[in-house]
């Protein structure tokens, strides 16, 4: 078994894209950002980048926090890196660019180390993986399942899969490989809109994304919150006069 048994999961993020019809996230680049939607988001993805460093919550903010790390196959660089996140005490770690099941178990590995450091609960912090934002990760979709019990959610992001190669055709197939490598893991999927979404291809995509399966949806912009809450709203609206 892949397993790591030491995983303690008892955690207020555990059901991170669980319990309502569709969670909403939002990636931020800045901590402040947050508060622009922060009574309509289940979470924060925050982006680190060389003018902004991942840091302890802020007074007032109680929405859960999960910082970015972008997956790299030089593991001194991406122990160094995720050692710096941690110092911020993340709920929990979105890994993009996953390539495949042993990636989540040398993630699993390297966070176990940090929390030991730390005296964190072993197996406390959880995982989000992007898989779908890159081929390799696709194609090695029946690979995650029981790589870790850290894992929450498999993610797909068209944007980044295109930036890396993938041509138009492929991004449906793309997310329904994603779908299709979740229920495998027996984990929900979430997808990540594109920056540039707006207006009705906002809604239309938000619409797809949920119907077809998605648990979650990462918002790029603060703005695009709005438009996963309707989507929750009018769905289950629907469901409701359904039954």
């Amino acid at each position: 078994m892949f397993i790591n048994r030491e995983a303690a999961l008892a955690n207020d993020a555990d059901a991170i894209l669980k319990g309502v019809p569709l969670r909403a996230l939002l990636a931020v680049s800045q901590p402040f950002e947050a508060g622009l939607a922060i009574s309509g988001i289940d979470a924060v993805i925050l982006i680190e980048n060389d003018h902004n460093a991942f840091t302890p919550s802020p007074e007032g903010m109680t929405c859960r926090r999960f910082a970015y790390l972008q997956n790299e196959p030089e593991h001194d660089r991406l122990a160094t890196r995720l050692a710096r996140l941690m110092d911020g005490k993340p709920c929990g770690i979105v890994l993009g660019g996953t390539r495949d099941g042993p990636d989540l178990q040398r993630l699993d590995a390297l966070l176990a180390v940090e929390e030991a450091k730390r005296q964190i609960a072993i197996g406390e912090t959880l995982i989000l993986a992007v898989i779908g934002d890159n081929p390799a990760g696709l194609l090695h979709a029946a690979s995650f399942a029981g790589r870790t019990l850290r894992l929450r959610g498999l993610g797909w992001n068209s944007r980044v899969l295109r930036q890396n190669g993938e041509t138009g055709g492929a991004s449906h197939l793309a997310g329904e490989l994603t779908l299709l490598a979740a229920a495998n893991a027996g984990v929900p999927a979430f997808g990540w809109l594109d920056s540039e979404l707006s207006g009705d291809a906002l809604a239309e995509t938000c619409t797809h994304a949920h119907r077809a399966g998605f648990a979650a949806l990462v918002a790029s912009r603060p703005d695009q919150i709005s438009a996963i809450l309707a989507t929750r709203d009018r769905d289950a609206d629907s469901s409701e006069k359904a039954r």
